[in-house]
């Protein structure tokens, strides 16, 4: 109990020394750091801080979640971001025993290609290189029915001749429930600073966030539900585009700006996930965000947009995941290959 409270102090003095007046949405460096990289976190949303089970990705979400079932599992994962832009993602467990105990590994690489650059005018002067990577490194602590757990990132961009690094962490708490198939999660994410920039006098600042989940299966029923609430650090988290803002009274020739409501507004906070467990090996997930829906729909056509769906299955001791998420016309896919390396 005295450790669980020491934790939780820690947790809240670093929360409250965090400058609030962050926003989303290009405010930030680094921003890949945000980007679901493995089919269940895509699958269900794009956010969750409360599941594990058995899926060593998920301790990127909240290093809490981190226990011995994650022990030995490698998981591979590629993303085709926008452009065909390659993204991987490489996460690994392994129990060291002794004092050391379990620690988890990630390591996320996105290679931009070949870019066009140019002089002053738009001549075409030659190429150059662009690419993010970061290398995770996970920690947990269990105390009773809670966990609380760390992750400590080296964070890297290259543009050019041009590189910045930096290091952040995450803070997590997990809760799982003695009995019943509950879990919740509360995690801190990207605490931390630049050490090297771009340029000296340009400003680079982590993507910063604060995150709240629950995760729930009633009893004997195959679905397992799934609500996160992120970006909790600031309410009004809307980008109210002019373009689609404002309209004109056709009577008095007024311009009018529309105005997002509390609901609105309360509900970009939230991620809804649901799986599907028609057996143990075998599952499907879908996942809705409205802050996602409501910022990439067109006026005329909201297409899948904030939608996700994916599937999961075992056989022959390894599992491989899909899972395709709606961005306004067009959607990303990820895959997954995950294999528990002590069964070799």
């Amino acid at each position: 109990m005295k450790t669980l409270k020491i934790g939780f102090t820690t947790w809240l003095i670093l929360f409250a020394l965090h400058p609030l007046s962050a926003q989303i949405g290009g405010r930030n460096s680094f921003e890949f750091l945000d980007i679901s990289a493995n089919p269940r976190t895509m699958g269900l949303g794009g956010a969750n801080v409360s599941l594990a089970q058995e899926d060593v990705n998920m301790f990127l979400n909240n290093p809490a979640v981190l226990d011995s079932s994650m022990a030995g599992i490698a998981s591979l994962n590629y993303s085709p971001f926008f452009g065909r832009t390659p993204h991987f993602l490489l996460t690994y467990a392994h129990n060291f025993e002794g004092k050391i105990g379990l620690l988890a590994a990630g390591l996320q690489y996105i290679r931009y290609g070949k870019i066009q650059e140019t002089d002053e005018v738009g001549n075409i002067i030659g190429e150059f290189l662009a690419a993010d990577y970061a290398l995770t490194i996970g920690k947990s602590f269990r105390a009773d029915n809670f966990r609380f757990g760390v992750n400590l990132k080296l964070v890297g961009s290259q543009i050019a001749s041009y590189n910045a690094f930096g290091v952040a962490t995450d803070l997590g708490v997990s809760f799982k429930h003695p009995e019943n198939d509950f879990r919740a999660g509360l995690i801190i994410t990207n605490l931390g600073g630049v050490f090297k920039k771009y340029l000296p006098n340009y400003p680079l600042r982590m993507p910063f966030d604060a995150r709240l989940g629950v995760s729930f299966k009633p009893y004997k029923m195959p679905f397992r539900f799934s609500v996160t609430a992120y970006h909790l650090y600031r309410w009004d988290i809307a980008y109210n585009d002019p373009a689609f803002a404002t309209t004109t009274d056709p009577f008095t020739g007024q311009t009018q700006t529309k105005k997002i409501s509390f609901a609105n507004n309360l509900f970009r906070h939230f991620v809804f996930g649901t799986e599907i467990i028609f057996h143990k090996n075998f599952h499907l997930r879908l996942g809705y965000n409205h802050l996602r829906n409501q910022e990439l729909k067109f006026k005329e056509i909201t297409a899948l947009a904030g939608f996700s769906g994916g599937l999961a299955f075992r056989v022959k001791g390894y599992e491989v995941a899909f899972t395709r998420a709606g961005f306004a016309r067009k959607g990303l896919t990820c895959l997954a290959i995950s294999k528990n390396l002590k069964e070799w």
